[in-house]
């Protein structure tokens, strides 16, 4: 393997949780390069453009998986933290709504099938895990056709923080959702139903330095050295990608200076009015969000 890092920073996603437009080109920026350098770099990506990447070319990203040279950041799971077993208990046997009761229904025979217990005897100490088994389920949303998801809503900051996010359509997964994007869905059909915190935390979703950071770590962990940082970013969102990268190897390591550039970030993509976040539908909304993120950004630093 090379020293190369390779670091691929989603754009936004469709309401659906498919890549979109902008992913699917960051996704071929990185083939490009990959094949441009002949080099066998550590590519780390998050999850909206993995999904688009195994669109592309499922044999290579396999290959880069057998390697050992693909980490993704994938979208949050269910941790025992964000769940609180008696609540959530109390919750699924009170609620009377046809949705809640799908879902229990469904985590009682997939417990049944993964554990092979009576279904009548599923213990709430296995509820975190349970939920989080089901994210894998490609075909689990199938189910709930007809539940509106809940947007991402932030009436403090305006319309343009907002998400929108809908239940993907039965025929267009007639195989399922891709491998990243039923985790995303799935969780969200869970909090759609469950629209109550002290049962089920919401998923908090990593910002652009929480990603570097994973990809960090993850270079750590398999013992990889960094000479040179790649970065994959739309052409509006590089600089800031490029200025926290530089900001979070600084801050971790004083001494070392890989070589940081990044990849095709002249190539302009064409706005998606459609996409599932509203900061992200047009050049006019990015540019009046990025001067809010660079605000806060510059208060951060002047608090440390």
């Amino acid at each position: 393997m090379s020293d190369q890092l390779i670091i691929g920073f989603g754009f936004s996603l469709m309401p659906d949780g498919s890549p979109g437009t902008y992913n699917r080109e960051l996704a071929h920026r990185i083939l490009r390069d990959v094949k441009d350098n002949d080099v066998a770099s550590l590519i780390a990506v998050q999850w909206e453009i993995a999904d688009a990447l195994w669109d592309i070319e499922p044999e290579r990203m396999a290959m880069w998986e057998s390697q050992s040279r693909l980490l993704v950041v994938q979208p949050p799971r269910i941790s025992p933290a964000d769940v609180r077993e008696e609540r959530l208990t109390e919750y699924l046997n009170a609620n009377l709504s046809p949705f809640c009761s799908v879902l229990s229904k469904e985590m009682s025979n997939h417990l049944v099938k993964t554990v092979n217990e009576d279904a009548a005897q599923v213990n709430d100490k296995l509820l975190d895990k349970l939920l989080d088994t089901l994210l894998d389920e490609p075909m689990f949303f199938k189910k709930f056709t007809g539940l509106d998801l809940v947007n991402l809503d932030r009436p403090e900051l305006g319309r343009l923080f907002g998400e929108i996010r809908v239940l993907p359509r039965d025929e267009e997964y007639p195989k399922g959702l891709r491998r990243f994007q039923r985790v995303r869905i799935n969780r969200l059909v869970m909090e759609s139903i469950i629209q109550d915190d002290s049962c089920l935390q919401r998923g908090q979703y990593l910002s652009t330095t929480d990603v570097i950071h994973a990809a960090l770590d993850h270079c750590c962990k398999v013992g990889f050295s960094i000479v040179k940082v790649r970065v994959v970013a739309h052409s509006e969102h590089v600089s800031r990608c490029l200025q926290q990268t530089r900001e979070v190897l600084l801050s971790r390591s004083p001494t070392l200076h890989p070589q940081l550039n990044s990849v095709h970030a002249d190539a302009e993509i064409p706005w998606d009015k459609n996409t599932a976040q509203v900061w992200c539908r047009s050049l006019s909304n990015w540019k009046k969000y990025e001067a809010k993120v660079q605000k806060w950004m510059k208060g951060k630093r002047s608090v440390r």
